[in-house]
């Protein structure tokens, strides 16, 4: 079986960007005054390790 999509479709420090002019939610169904959406994206270990190193007590499994 071959994936699709890529989890990462983007090199490291790439940016995707794209316009949409509603919200996801469901409340006010008025058309968003700045639609520009920027998104990085991030590997759960980037996030985990970031957390650690701002404090984050490590997890450990205590048998």
């Amino acid at each position: 079986m071959t994936p699709a999509y890529g989890y990462f479709p983007l090199p490291e420090g790439e940016v995707f960007t794209h316009d949409d002019g509603v919200t996801y939610t469901d409340g006010d169904i008025s058309a968003i005054t700045q639609p520009r959406n920027v998104e990085w994206s991030h590997s759960v270990s980037e996030i985990l390790m970031a957390l650690v190193d701002a404090g984050l007590p490590a997890l450990s499994n205590h048998s």
